[in-house]
């Protein structure tokens, strides 16, 4: 013989197992979302068979906090309230080893790990891109989780610099010089002025030379 299954309203953390099941169902096999469930106390109502969770308005995308429901359609109707916070895991980037004020940030003094978080942090950055080029503003120890905050920005070219720019065609290569107008990193855009005033727009490579656009 089975057991009789129970009678409900069910204790409050029975509910918040049950409503977790019923958020998982709804956003999807994934491990980097990460659902927790808060409320749906349903002392004080009358025993349902068939209770049935509902997400009011049906939202398109299940994500961040969500208002969620739980129903008895029978014998006695009752509605009980809920939430869920479904937080998504950020790529965040850690230090590999001891680096020291100053240090310019290149993409093997990093290594990325998975960050479970209520609220977004700011200055987390989900690109390695975001950090490398940049320097180091404080001495850090390895397994720091790098924030903007930590770093500043290394400026290859700045504002008025006058640069080596090249300009190449199916069988040329030329160069000549001409004036920044700004600061840019390496593989960044940037603008140009020649000594006759005409402005040029270009591409910042790794060496401080710009390569036109064409």
């Amino acid at each position: 013989m089975h057991a009789a299954a129970p009678e409900w309203p069910a204790q409050a953390e029975q509910l918040k197992v049950l409503a977790a099941d019923f958020v998982r169902v709804k956003i999807g096999p994934s491990n980097d979302l990460r659902v927790s469930i808060a409320g749906f106390d349903s002392s004080g109502a009358a025993p349902c068979h068939n209770p049935e969770f509902f997400i009011p308005g049906q939202l398109p995308v299940v994500r961040g906090f969500i208002r969620l429901g739980v129903r008895c359609p029978q014998p006695s109707a009752w509605v009980v309230y809920g939430s869920t916070n479904i937080t998504e895991a950020q790529t965040v980037f850690k230090l590999k080893t001891d680096l020291a004020a100053g240090h310019l940030i290149s993409s093997d003094d990093l290594t990325s790990a998975k960050m479970f978080q209520h609220t977004p942090t700011a200055g987390l950055n989900t690109e390695s891109v975001s950090f490398v080029g940049r320097t180091l503003a404080t001495a850090l120890p390895a397994g720091t989780t790098l924030q903007l905050s930590h770093t500043k920005t290394s400026w290859l070219i700045k504002g008025g610099q006058t640069v080596t720019v090249y300009s190449q065609g199916p069988a040329f290569r030329i160069s000549s010089e001409a004036q920044a107008v700004g600061n840019a990193v390496a593989g960044q855009a940037i603008q140009l002025r020649t000594t006759s005033g005409k402005m040029l727009s270009g591409q910042v490579l790794p060496e401080g030379a710009v390569e036109l656009a064409r």
